[in-house]
């Protein structure tokens, strides 16, 4: 909700109360510059301090940011250092969301927040996000790439998962690379609106796998889903109404493909594209008001 308002500039920041007549002030309490929504999070001194502490790489250029679209367009090509463990989450809303609420305790309660203090709560906060959305139940498991790797030619392994929400039909998607040694090569994740359902939303996850394969030139390939319905779909070569067009386009891109195999895994052993769905899903939800 943080983001979605940060985005409709409905966050109760000094220049927007200043042009609905409420107020007459729109200093910064920090810095006394004009109070916005590009000031609070990039370029107030205290903004750029946390953000010079931050522990990640292509950090927004604020003469590139005009509005907070643009903002956020340049903040989800940042990319987390690895000591900070979030290779699978997004630290800058967090950062963000932190650098709102030291400025609020600072505003309303007097309590002033050090740089390094916002920055260790975001991280704090991304981290039990990340592992709220890979907990699985407490049993031993072997790793994936010891339960179902077993490729005959050295082939590639792509374990790819879809996240959906019924009520607005939103979807993320996650796929990870593997060498035929378990050792991952690459990854990435998408989202879009508007999916009917979840079937279709994991259809559309192996589409966009395949096609990052063939943009990687990876040519042998056995793809793992824990989508039981999609797989047979897939082995079958069988369609449904919904899924005619995405179907289409796999048996197409397939064509392309040396050898390609579509088998089955569970979610135990999928959770790394799992999270890199829903951390897809969860930066399309923050384009809308159904968003976190």
């Amino acid at each position: 909700m943080f983001l979605w308002k940060l985005l409709v500039k409905a966050l109760p920041l000094g220049s927007t109360l200043a042009a609905r007549g409420l107020i007459s002030s729109v200093t910064c309490r920090r810095c006394g510059g004009q109070e916005d929504a590009i000031h609070l999070l990039l370029t107030c001194p205290f903004a750029a301090r946390v953000w010079e502490l931050a522990p990640v790489l292509f950090k927004p250029c604020p003469s590139s940011v005009q509005d907070p679209f643009s903002l956020l367009k340049a903040a989800k090509k940042m990319i987390t250092l690895p000591p900070v463990g979030l290779s699978l989450s997004p630290l800058f809303p967090w950062i963000w969301w932190h650098l709102w609420k030291a400025r609020n305790y600072l505003l309303y309660e007097d309590k002033v927040w050090s740089d390094s203090e916002v920055l260790d709560k975001a991280i704090s906060d991304a981290r039990s996000w990340q592992l709220a959305q890979v907990l699985t139940p407490k049993q031993r498991t072997p790793p994936a790439s010891r339960v179902i790797m077993s490729p005959l030619r050295k082939d590639f392994v792509c374990f790819v998962d879809a996240a959906w929400i019924a009520t607005s039909g939103n979807s993320g998607m996650g796929w990870v690379f593997q060498d035929y040694l378990g050792t991952p090569i690459h990854h990435g994740s998408s989202s879009r609106p508007f999916v009917p359902s979840a079937l279709a939303a994991e259809a559309l996850a192996v589409k966009k796998a395949l096609l990052s394969a063939l943009d990687h030139e990876l040519f042998h390939l056995q793809v793992f889903s824990d989508s039981q319905t999609l797989v047979r779909l897939l082995n079958a070569k069988e369609s449904t109404v919904e899924l005619r067009g995405i179907l289409f386009d796999i048996s197409f891109l397939r064509l392309r493909f040396i050898s390609l195999s579509f088998n089955f895994i569970s979610r135990l052993n999928n959770v790394s594209a799992d999270s890199l769905a829903k951390s897809a899903l969860f930066l399309l939800n923050s384009f809308s008001s159904n968003g976190v």
